[in-house]
């Protein structure tokens, strides 16, 4: 009797571990956990050239960044610099839509698509490999590039964070 118990016990455990994962993924995925995912520390990799962004290794490098009345476009450079380990896939992934541009007048934008700035969709980058320049355009901020920065959302696991990318 004692060993049926300690098993049932241990069953519900195990169950009551598997569902605070399913919680954790599905909230992590559709962004219910911001204020949680915020105070997980993470490891933010150097990189160069500026600006850049490294959470976990994985890395987003801007350039030809092009302000114009109608348009601020900018090439995304992919870097995987991530050392591995007990992780279930070697690459990491991302897409336009994780990127925000955030400029000082206070209003957020999603990326803008046309013939110059196609959506590149979900790109997956290999560790030790790179991918791009890709194109990346928003419409363009009111009061220019001073204080604006580039948020951007990678998928670097289970807890990942949203960086923030200067732009001017």
């Amino acid at each position: 009797m004692t060993g049926r118990l300690m098993m049932e016990r241990l069953a519900l455990v195990v169950a009551l571990g598997l569902v605070l994962v399913v919680v954790l993924l599905i909230g992590n995925r559709t962004g219910s956990l911001q204020g949680v995912r915020a105070q997980i520390p993470f490891a933010d990799a150097g990189c160069a050239p500026s600006p850049c962004a490294a959470p976990q290794g994985f890395e987003a490098d801007l350039s030809n960044i092009q302000l114009t009345s109608t348009l601020l476009s900018l090439d995304v450079t992919l870097r995987n610099r991530t050392a591995g380990g007990l992780e279930a896939v070697s690459y990491r992934h991302t897409r336009p839509s994780d990127f925000v541009l955030s400029p000082s007048d206070g209003v957020d934008r999603a990326p803008v698509f046309n013939s110059d700035c196609p959506d590149w969709g979900e790109v997956r980058v290999e560790r030790g490999q790179s991918m791009g320049p890709m194109p990346l355009c928003f419409e363009p901020p009111r009061l220019g590039l001073q204080g604006a920065v580039l948020l951007w959302d990678p998928d670097v696991g289970l807890f990942s964070h949203r960086v923030t990318i200067p732009l001017a």
